[in-house]
């Protein structure tokens, strides 16, 4: 197996490890902040990637000591098949990603920006879901009531103020990286929902 599939492989182990562990420990409780940095507190998943890929790739012996024997390498042809399948999903992937990123960009352009109670909003030519991007908050002011703009508002603004924009670029860029891996794609979501609860939990903080 050549090394830079050992690497993916470990990568990859890693994310499905990173996962479970985020599941079992973090699965119910409601420490919203701690879970941002929990990785940072686990070396142990960076020891159990290295230990499960080398179990895989069958890089072990009978005394559970690491050795380093020749694995068959995939025949050429699969792995052309799987390095284009990989890299098609990623170009495509990046595509979506930069769309996003300019149609963001041409909503600021466009959306009128407003002062609602003394914060400064950009109101969306036609109705849509409020969000928010960096320092921009984006909502569609005609069908909100005033006690709902307020509550939007403290939302999105806890958004931009906790810098969630980089938890979901990072989550992005490493989803496209590892998008054949599944348990990714489930953590991405983890990520996005725990970023939810932070900010409805200062809604409700805020009464």
């Amino acid at each position: 197996m050549t090394p830079e599939l050992i690497y993916m492989l470990k990568v990859n182990v890693g994310i499905a490890l990173f996962y479970a562990f985020y599941k079992l420990f973090c699965g119910s409780d409601t420490f919203f902040k701690w879970r941002r940095t929990w990785i940072k507190e686990q070396p142990a998943i960076y020891e159990l990637t290295d230990y499960y890929t080398l179990l895989i790739t069958g890089n072990t012996n009978t005394n559970n000591e690491i050795v380093t024997t020749a694995v068959t390498a995939p025949t050429p042809t699969l792995m052309t098949l799987f390095t284009w399948v990989y890299f098609i999903g990623v170009a495509l992937l990046s595509a979506r990603f930069i769309i996003q990123l300019l149609s963001i960009f041409r909503l600021s352009l466009i959306s009128k920006e407003e002062t609602v109670n003394g914060i400064r909003i950009k109101n969306l030519p036609y109705p849509n879901n409020p969000f928010s991007f960096w320092h921009w908050v984006f909502i569609y002011l005609p069908e909100l009531k005033e006690n709902e703009r307020q509550e939007i508002l403290t939302h999105e603004l806890t958004h931009t103020r906790q810098l969630h924009s980089i938890d979901v670029i990072a989550s992005e860029v490493v989803n496209i990286i590892c998008w054949m891996n599944p348990f990714m794609w489930l953590l991405k979501g983890e990520i996005r929902l725990n970023l939810e609860y932070l900010a409805d939990h200062t809604v409700m903080e805020s009464g």
